[in-house]
């Protein structure tokens, strides 16, 4: 088997459609798994495999802390559209279980009924359930304090304008996918 594939290398056939043809995985002698080539290989792998990981890690975190701002968003929206005077929502966690919608206040910090409807509110608990307060915290116009989270309407909707006017056309590149294997 080796000279047949050492001789393809050395005096390859004719193809026919024209031109000589080689073997391209023979086509480098020096290419021989070796195994300090494949150490070699194997480190090179694992350091693009390790930046890709970080970058595909980096774009997971900022997709989820949209979701959760646009989230908050909703939420928001959907208490002005109740109450149009409503500034703060605020979120808390008690006995281990997220409140709905524990508050609503006004621009003067009067309590506002809330009433508990539409989706919004669900995926608020979720994120909070799974992530607690501490994950909302980085969105601008949240503030988490322990097992509470306090949402500044007007801000919060604000923030969230660019996201729903963007529309992405390609798709980002980023160097940890450029291959440059030695």
């Amino acid at each position: 088997m080796q000279n047949m594939t050492t001789s393809a290398v050395l005096h390859p056939q004719d193809s026919p459609i024209g031109g000589p043809v080689a073997p391209s995985f023979r086509s480098d002698p020096h290419a021989s798994p070796t195994p300090q080539n494949i150490a070699a290989r194997a480190a090179t792998e694992a350091l693009l495999l390790a930046r890709r990981r970080t970058f595909l890690q980096d774009q997971l975190d900022m997709v989820s802390q949209q979701q959760r701002a646009l989230a908050c968003a909703a939420a928001s929206h959907h208490v002005l559209e109740r109450h149009p005077d409503a500034a703060v929502l605020i979120f808390a966690v008690k006995d281990g279980r997220v409140n709905r919608l524990a508050n609503v206040l006004d621009g003067a910090g009067r309590y506002l009924p809330a009433h508990r409807t539409g989706e919004w509110a669900d995926a608020v608990a979720a994120e909070l359930h799974q992530e607690s307060a501490g994950a909302f915290a980085a969105i601008e116009g949240v503030e988490a304090a322990g097992t509470t989270l306090r949402v500044n309407i007007l801000t919060v909707v604000t923030g969230v304008g660019h996201l729903l006017s963007e529309q992405p056309d390609h798709q980002p590149r980023h160097a940890a996918f450029d291959r440059t294997v030695a």
